[in-house]
């Protein structure tokens, strides 16, 4: 279980755009940022009552409405109707007694709760009514599952929780009654699971004093307990009150509410998320202002969890908040709505839009609880820019009933027109916005590239896949290569999430291909939608050096002070796909040699490549090198750069990096640091290598040339196989200079052979053994530490 107990201070916003409505009377306010903002397209009043309103889009677009209140003339008005999608009354209904709520079920019928339950047709006949009084069942809430089934919620004359199931045609499956929660708390959240099965939840005293959540979940088939779950403060320091119980399609359940401190009767909003049998999965308890009162809660089509509240500001006025979970229970984001000085704010109706954000209506009023003199409408995107808000200023238009949303995109607001402000006579008003398509649609893009090195001249090809989100046109991304060439068009296949590319680059390179967004409606969630593909040239050259750094480690040898390194690293021939060679570097007590090589890019003066050795003989460690040739003639160039990185292949571990400070050591516009000593020679630009007169060091043919010890302080064994004919071997320093000839003669059969490198008068350092025979040579490096 997961307890999330954080709070965080509110992100204000500032209203100037609502202060300065107050100098036009009777005018709209929009302010708006760059973002896919809500358009009107229409707003319509209807003689008949706005007081209370609940409206619902059904499949074919069109509004159902109930409303209730005191009409223009002074009469109760309630009625439900239907708009279409231009405002257009396509039919209405008078309706009788108490309504509280509305829900249409997937068909487009309609249900009315309040001393009865009707049930309309999408056509408005009434297709049946039960009468809920003649229960004794005081209705609280109501859902509809699948199968055309109702439950109402509420409580029976006996103050017991009530459940009341009734079937597609109106007629009583059962009723039961629970020991759950009193009616002191008015709320009784009642939700269907993914599987159908029923969650009733209430508030109640536990020994008199602390108040704890209960949860039922009840077997839709008889109405008998399958459960009954308590939740609370562990500590019994503080009140939890349940007010809405939510479901969501993977059948996790969330119970939303509050929770005060008793010590300091701190009010908080609560959120439990729950698994189908009631285990906690996370707890959340969030404050935001001086206090926060429940006001309301959802589940957005992203997995988020949005709730309201009602909060007390430090100067005792009201004003509300909204927030955004995820569905692990972290706060993304919340907002705190910025009246003007001296009045206090209340959220009205909201709404999740598909695209993770919100759409919420509020309104505000000179003194706590006093008539509104203003409502508004906000917009905020998925992650909590407020792109969108307009206040209705001083007009008597209360647009803060009810909000829908229909599947074509469209946004409906319902409000109340006051006939004179301060009355409670009324008229309907409905407006219709539309919701562009949102031009920062979140999605988490994975690039697929080819998974070795391309050869210049072959067609890359490339994927991104976008996850969840399915591609069902252009989305106007196009491909960009790195090479300096214009971006190119991705090729979409629709109804899927995937789209690729392809691109034949004409020189050798490490080049950085990625997307680019700037024409698309599409927003890449992280930042790994660029990546780097080599591309390589087996004839561009090789790369060879040796010489020193400045040392990285801790002085723990004579060689402190110096990282040694050598290098020679090619293609065979212009067919070859790896290349050959061998890297060296010498570091502290530690000995790195390469056991192969990977890839060899080279351009220009630069060369990069990559490969996998051992260190000190053991375990496997991957290294990538990055040089550049200055060009110098002289033993030494100090403007020869070099930067190499070796890390554990397995842990990820970087283990060296003489420039870790820098930038990415992929980057052929950055160069590594200067060399200490030594050359770099890359595409043979320089006729001699320090290093010897001859080729010091080249590739070995194999494991046929062994040095025991290495690193040796007095006197290591050179064991080699020598074939028939001439032969040779010699030892030489770190700079190329002959030191001695070990061992040479003429060989009458091949045999291995040993001889003893004596390192007592030599000075501490790296050295090269060269064995010269009739068929060939070979080279092994030596380090002496005393």
């Amino acid at each position: 279980m997961k307890h999330l107990y954080k709070g965080t201070a509110a992100t204000k916003r500032s209203f100037s755009c609502l202060r300065l409505i107050f100098t036009t009377v009777f005018s709209f306010f929009i302010c708006f940022q760059g973002y896919a903002q809500l358009e009107r397209e229409w707003m319509h009043t209807y003689r008949q009552a706005g007081g209370n309103v609940k409206m619902k889009a059904g499949p074919d677009n069109q509004l159902v409405i109930l409303s209730s209140g005191i009409n223009a003339v002074g009469f109760e008005d309630r009625r439900l109707t239907k708009l279409s999608t231009e405002g257009e009354v396509v039919w209405q209904e008078h309706l009788d007694g108490n309504v509280m709520d509305l829900l249409l079920d997937q068909n487009g019928d309609a249900y009315v709760l309040g001393t009865t339950v009707s049930k309309f047709s999408a056509a408005g006949e009434l297709l049946w009514q039960f009468n809920l009084q003649e229960l004794g069942l005081s209705p609280k809430s109501f859902a509809s599952d699948t199968g055309g089934n109702l439950y109402v919620a509420g409580r029976s004359a006996d103050d017991e929780a009530a459940l009341l199931k009734l079937n597609e045609e109106g007629e009583q499956v059962w009723q039961k009654t629970y020991t759950l929660g009193t009616a002191l708390f008015n709320h009784q959240p009642l939700a269907i699971g993914a599987g159908g099965e029923i969650y009733l939840a209430g508030t109640e005293q536990e020994n008199g004093s602390i108040r704890v959540i209960r949860l039922l979940k009840i077997n839709a088939e008889t109405g008998a307990e399958e459960f009954r779950k308590k939740y609370g403060h562990p500590d019994r320091r503080a009140h939890y009150e349940v007010n809405k119980l939510l479901a969501d399609a993977t059948g996790n359940i969330y119970l939303a509410g509050q929770v005060m401190a008793l010590n300091i009767g701190h009010t908080s909003l609560l959120a439990i998320k729950l698994s189908s049998e009631g285990d906690v999965l996370w707890e959340q308890v969030s404050s935001f202002e001086n206090r926060d009162y429940f006001a309301d809660a959802m589940l957005g089509p992203d997995e988020g969890l949005f709730m309201m509240s009602s909060s007390q500001l430090r100067t005792g006025y009201m004003s509300f908040v909204v927030a955004k979970y995820n569905s692990e229970g972290e706060l993304l984001w919340n907002h705190t709505f910025d009246q003007p000085v001296g009045y206090s704010s209340y959220g009205g109706a909201w709404i999740a839009l598909p695209s993770g954000g919100l759409a919420v209506t509020g309104a505000y009023s000179p003194s706590p609880g006093g008539i509104g003199e203003g409502s508004v409408l906000l917009q905020y995107d998925q992650q909590g820019n407020e792109v969108y808000s307009e206040d209705f200023g001083q007009t008597n238009l209360e647009a803060n009933r009810a909000l829908a949303l229909d599947n074509a995109g469209s946004l409906y607001l319902a409000g109340a027109q006051r006939l004179v402000a301060g009355s409670p006579t009324s008229e309907l008003t409905v407006l219709k916005y539309s919701l562009p398509a949102d031009c920062n649609t979140p999605v988490h893009v994975q690039l697929y590239l080819p998974p070795h090195p391309m050869q210049v001249g072959q067609q890359v090809r490339t994927t991104a896949d976008f996850g969840d989100f399915i591609l069902t046109e252009d989305t106007g991304i196009r491909w960009v290569w790195g090479d300096g060439s214009s971006p190119s068009v991705s090729y979409t296949a629709f109804g899927t999430s995937r789209i690729t590319g392809e691109h034949t680059y004409t020189q050798a390179g490490i080049f950085r291909v990625g997307l680019d967004f700037s024409e698309s409606c599409l927003m890449p969630e992280q930042d790994d939608y660029q990546q780097w593909t080599v591309i390589y040239d087996p004839g561009a050259g090789t790369v060879r050096g040796a010489g020193w750094l400045s040392s990285t480690v801790q002085p723990t040898s004579s060689l402190a002070g110096r990282d040694l390194f050598a290098f020679n690293v090619r293609y065979r021939n212009s067919k070859a796909s790896t290349p050959t060679g061998q890297t060296l570097l010498l570091f502290g007590s530690r000995v790195f040699l390469s056991t192969s090589i990977d890839w060899l890019v080279v351009r220009g003066d630069q060369a990069v490549w990559h490969g996998e050795g051992s260190l000190n003989g053991k375990g496997k460690y991957k290294f990538i090198a990055s040089a550049a040739d200055a060009g110098g003639r002289g033993a030494h160039d100090p403007d020869d750069r070099l930067r190499i990185r070796i890390w554990d292949s397995m842990t990820g571990s970087v283990l060296y990096d003489n420039y870790s400070t820098g930038p990415d050591i992929y980057d052929m516009s950055e160069v590594g640091p200067s060399i200490a000593g030594g050359q770099v020679i890359i595409n043979q630009h320089k006729q001699t290598l320090a290093l010897s007169q001859q080729r010091a060091v080249e590739p070995l043919s194999g494991e046929e040339v062994k040095v025991y010890p290495n690193p040796f302080s007095e006197k290591a064994v050179l064991e080699f196989s020598i074939p028939t004919g001439a032969y040779q071997v010699s030892l030489y320093d770190a700079k190329g200079s002959l030191v001695k000839v070990l061992l040479h003669g003429e060989q009458a059969r091949a045999e291995r052979r040993e001889v003893e490198v004596d390192g007592t008068s030599l000075t501490a350092g790296l050295y090269f053994a060269r064995i010269v025979t009739e068929q060939g040579t070979q080279t092994v490096k030596l380090v002496l530490d005393k």
